[in-house]
């Protein structure tokens, strides 16, 4: 009896063992993105740095700008900024916000968000931080050079660097602007 029992076991084992599983065919048409996510840490703007999260933060937020190609060359161009100026010889962006630019939610973009968003960059002191003190946005300094001249219009007060190198780092996934209102309501 106990002979049969285990023969009966193993046979009933060896259905799992030797069965295999089918993927599901990939419809005609589609196109399947596929990553390993362990290595995530964050996909928060003011924490990614990661390349995979920060391609994933890149592609979930907006910034200022943002880094394309024009004529084979990395170029910043405009983002939720319809328009930029630079003064006083170039340590003062001006940024002009598209009328238009709304979170995923529908809430407008303001100058209130992009204040926060890099204010709140320099204050968590992540990765990404050392990007805006190379530029000269520090936690120290941030009350004076992270301003908003109205609803649509930031003002950053920077190093005399290079317009492309500041407009670039802008670019980058650190840059995504973050809904100010739905970030303090889900502040942990």
């Amino acid at each position: 009896m106990r002979k049969r029992a285990t023969v009966l076991i193993l046979a009933f084992l060896s259905c799992f063992f030797f069965a295999t599983h089918s993927p599901a065919a990939t419809p005609k048409d589609s196109l399947v993105i596929a990553a390993d996510t362990q290595i995530l840490i964050s996909l928060d703007p003011a924490v990614c740095y990661e390349t995979l999260a920060a391609q994933i933060t890149e592609a979930g937020y907006s910034g200022l700008t943002h880094i394309d190609y024009v004529n084979g060359v990395l170029t910043p161009v405009p983002g939720l900024a319809e328009s930029w100026e630079i003064l006083e010889d170039g340590t003062k962006y001006v940024f002009h916000l598209r009328e238009n630019a709304r979170f995923s939610n529908g809430d407008p973009v303001t100058a209130d968000d992009v204040v926060f968003s890099f204010q709140r960059l320099l204050s968590i002191y992540k990765s990404p931080a050392w990007l805006l003190e190379e530029i000269g946005l520090t936690r120290e300094n941030m009350q004076e050079t992270i301003t908003k001249k109205d609803d649509r219009t930031v003002v950053l007060k920077t190093k005399p660097l290079a317009p492309n190198i500041i407009l670039s780092i802008l670019g980058g996934a650190w840059g995504g602007i973050v809904n100010k209102k739905v970030v303090m309501a889900n502040e942990v």
